[in-house]
């Protein structure tokens, strides 16, 4: 019994040795993928793509036009993860407070979700077509 108890102990140990190496190469394949994308972003949105306080991506864009504020969001990687809340209207519209910066563009995106909101709930609208009411700003 000694003798079977060390090989299953023996085997165990080198299970997880093989299992926490795989698990290693794919948290370092995952990280350079990461940051690869990272790396990608386009050179028009990245000067406006910044960290707050917390640690939050913002989009900055008080500085610019009204057109070039629309144009940077639609460039945003921030877009994406915005959409992801839908149909949670009000977590679109705390996104937006949280993570906007820009009067212009803030105002518009919120009027955007309240039409979509009011649109969809009613009715007027299915799933598909309120979803590209938000995601596609005039």
């Amino acid at each position: 019994m000694d003798k079977s108890f060390i090989l299953f102990i023996a085997g165990g140990v080198i299970a997880a040795y093989f299992l926490l190496g795989f698990l290693k190469q794919l948290d370092e394949e995952d990280l350079a993928k990461h940051s690869k994308s990272h790396q990608e972003k386009t050179v028009e949105t990245v000067g406006y793509e910044k960290e707050d306080i917390v640690g939050r991506a913002v989009l900055d864009v008080s500085s610019l036009s009204e057109k070039e504020q629309i144009q940077k969001w639609n460039q945003s990687s921030l877009k994406s993860e915005f959409l992801y809340f839908f149909p949670d209207f009000e977590e679109m519209r705390l996104f937006v407070q949280d993570h906007i910066v820009g009067e212009y563009l803030k105002t518009k995106m919120l009027e955007s979700i309240d039409k979509a909101e009011r649109d969809y709930v009613g009715g007027g609208l299915s799933t598909k077509e309120a979803k590209s009411q938000i995601e596609f700003l005039e």
